[in-house]
């Protein structure tokens, strides 16, 4: 055999080990980049994303473990997702001490520790068997995490160092980094995503869209959960965002006034309109109500309409973190420091959440 055929052949090999490699390896690595997972939509500006692979592996990683929906609501988690819930069960962070997590029956009767307090609870979304949460102990790392609803088995999901704002919807956690960036972590293979280049301070995920403001600068944005068709929605300081009805609720802050405004831009036309002028910092929303704690009256809790009407002192304590659940506005106290309470969305019968009070 001559040099030359001993050259082809060697080359012909190297190109057969790269095509095998390639159809049972790369491609399949790829495909679990899900980007066919959603339907696609106009935009503009497309960005590319750049996935960044997990290497954990829980042995329970199973297409079982996947339950479609919503593990909790937008304006509970950027409230700090204290409180969520299940047909027979609320699962209640109390925000005092180490952030332990209880859960209750819906007319809090039942009250049980479901994990010790040390854990550090934070941003739960409860979907299917799961509680998906960070961890806000230090020597934990603050992670993302979950466990079991009856707390037995508990599974750590990422290496991170601090996740944030953490949204379980279809399949999927979205969360804040450590580096600002967004991210996508599939459940049940672990892969991680880095959705976009933009560091990101809040964000809401609706449907195959999620909308962000950026971090340390201003702007309101929105882009496709694949990383594709990035739209500038306005150029404002944002400091909150809740999507609802089609809404874009936000407050933006007025550097020569100092004071954070609600607004609401409409998701296909992008009219807004400023909701109140009262100077508001946390606020949620449910059935059409606003509910916020007003700082320009010692951060009571307020509500209103959401279309500006019908403006309301509901309850004269000071709020912060305000979680809304059925018929009940949860919030944590700023006087004197952060027990959690409960008082009606009417007004009436408010209770603190302490086991001892």
């Amino acid at each position: 055999m001559t040099i030359k055929q001993i050259i082809l052949l060697a080359v012909i090999t190297l190109t057969l080990v790269i095509t095998v490699l390639t159809i049972f390896i790369i491609l399949p690595l790829i495909s679990t980049l899900s980007d066919d997972l959603y339907p696609n939509v106009d935009g503009n500006n497309d960005v590319s994303p750049s996935p960044t692979p997990s290497t954990n592996d829980p042995s329970s990683n199973t297409d079982e473990d996947i339950v479609m929906g919503r593990g909790n609501t937008p304006g509970n988690i950027i409230n700090g997702g204290f409180i969520a819930q299940t047909d027979e069960w609320i699962y209640i962070v109390e925000a005092s001490g180490f952030f332990p997590l209880y859960k209750m029956r819906p007319d809090e009767s039942e009250r049980q520790l479901v994990h010790p307090t040390e854990q550090g609870f934070t941003f739960i979304n409860v979907l299917g068997d799961w509680i998906y949460y960070s961890n806000m102990s230090v020597n934990s790392g603050r992670n993302i995490y979950r466990m079991s609803i009856d707390g037995v088995k508990q599974e750590k999901l990422n290496d991170e160092g601090s996740s944030w704002l953490i949204s379980v919807v279809d399949g999927y956690i979205y969360y804040i980094g450590s580096d600002y960036y967004l991210y996508k972590l599939c459940i049940n293979t672990l892969n991680i995503e880095k959705i976009m280049d933009d560091k990101v301070g809040m964000f809401n995920v609706v449907n195959d869209w999620i909308f962000y403001a950026i971090y340390e600068n201003h702007g309101l944005y929105k882009i496709q959960v694949d990383g594709y068709n990035q739209t500038k929605l306005n150029d404002d300081y944002i400091h909150g965002i809740i999507v609802y009805n089609e809404w874009i609720y936000y407050t933006s802050y007025i550097q020569e006034e100092r004071v954070s405004l609600l607004y609401r831009m409409h998701i296909y036309d992008n009219n807004y309109e400023k909701i109140s002028n009262d100077n508001i910092s946390f606020f949620n929303i449910s059935d059409e109500w606003i509910y916020y704690c007003n700082r320009s009256d010692n951060d009571y809790l307020y509500r209103i309409k959401t279309d500006g009407s019908k403006n309301e002192l509901l309850y004269a304590d000071k709020v912060a973190m305000i979680n809304l659940l059925g018929d009940w506005v949860y919030y944590s106290s700023l006087s004197p420091l952060p027990p959690m309470y409960r008082v009606r969305i009417d007004g009436s019968d408010h209770e603190s959440l302490l086991e001892n009070d």
